[in-house]
């Protein structure tokens, strides 16, 4: 950590005329990479003491600069818990990638799964109050395999397909990544690549716009547009989907538990935007109490209601007490709760 901290001395010191508040462009300090990513990842109490540690190296190497300090944990499993796993709240960006071949349509289309992916992770964001929901990293492609030296092959078209229900869902920060490309060197970025690889971005290496910069266009037109009232620009929401995820014990939930709340919230959100119902996430325990009088139906789910259940979900016995009050509290204001006595099976992929 010795070491770290002089790096963020030295890297920041030389930043600090590029700072927003001395008139540069640098907006926000990322202050790591790909931490507390996953929802069968658990981040305990020592992530965060890390990431705060983190922070604070990067105030003190910006003389307490107000810039918001973010990390960009993709589908984290307690996104909401960011604001208040530590005495200062932590933005977390998130990241959404078209990572696979099989995610795809004969084609090389996007498919309804992919757009669901879309609204989930567009949720997840959306469950921490006070930042703003945004992934810091998204691509519409990915990675090449280690033998191969070009990205997957997906339609341009993807790109407004996923941009489209972001953005309407209620993210308001998007970075592309990348949104031009360039030659990188082997092993410069991902260990397991071949002689060089290229991306399928708006910008191709030689400098060519691809079918992908229309839709990079589109969206930065629609910025430019909508400017101020893009930030109150969301579907109204038809009733809000309790996110049961934190109010279970975190270091003993398995994998299989988280995998199977993460995916039957999916399942509900795009069942919802299927029908033409829009319902949003709230999460079960670290969201303000008022939070919960926004939507006058609220849908709650209860993963294990028989013994068998139990068999298959030993640490989803009940809702912990807090939640409970939360939902109490909801109800005393005369409201309309929808219960899912029974959990669903079947498999409904939640990977990102």
């Amino acid at each position: 950590m010795r070491y770290t901290r002089q790096w963020y001395r030295d890297v920041l010191g030389l930043a600090k005329p590029l700072l927003a508040e001395n008139g540069g462009p640098v907006i926000s300090i990322q202050v790591e990479d790909d931490q507390a990513e996953g929802y069968h990842n658990y981040n305990g109490p020592n992530c965060w003491k890390y990431m705060d540690r983190l922070r604070q190296f990067a105030k003190e190497a910006t003389n307490n600069s107000p810039l918001p300090y973010y990390l960009d944990g993709s589908h984290m499993r307690l996104n909401a818990e960011a604001n208040d796993a530590t005495a200062e709240p932590f933005w977390n960006a998130g990241q959404d990638y078209l990572n696979s071949e099989a995610r795809l349509a004969p084609g090389g289309y996007s498919t309804a799964s992919e757009a669901a992916k879309n609204k989930f992770l567009t949720e997840i964001l959306k469950t921490q109050p006070g930042f703003v929901p945004g992934h810091i990293e998204f691509q519409t492609s990915w990675f090449p395999e280690w033998k191969d030296t070009y990205t997957i092959v997906s339609d341009p078209s993807n790109q407004l397909m996923a941009t489209s229900v972001m953005v309407q869902n209620g993210l308001k920060m998007l970075n592309f990544y990348p949104p031009s490309d360039t030659l990188y060197p082997a092993g410069f970025e991902t260990p397991w690549t071949n002689h060089f690889y290229v991306w399928d971005v708006g910008v191709n290496y030689a400098g060519q716009e691809t079918g992908r910069a229309v839709y990079t266009r589109r969206l930065g037109r629609l910025l430019n547009g909508m400017g101020p009232l893009l930030g109150a620009a969301h579907f109204l929401p038809d009733a809000g989907l309790v996110y049961p995820m934190a109010t279970y014990p975190q270091a003993a939930m398995t994998p299989e538990e988280a995998r199977g709340i993460a995916a039957f919230a999916k399942r509900v959100l795009w069942s919802g935007a299927f029908d033409h119902y829009n319902f949003e996430l709230i999460d079960s325990d670290h969201t303000p109490a008022e939070n919960f009088q926004r939507y006058r139906v609220l849908m709650l789910f209860n993963p294990v209601s028989t013994k068998e259940d139990l068999k298959h979900f030993p640490n989803l016995a009940r809702y912990s007490a807090k939640a409970q009050k939360m939902v109490n509290d909801y109800l005393a204001g005369g409201e309309q709760p929808l219960f899912f006595h029974r959990y669903p099976r079947g498999e409904f992929s939640t990977s990102s």
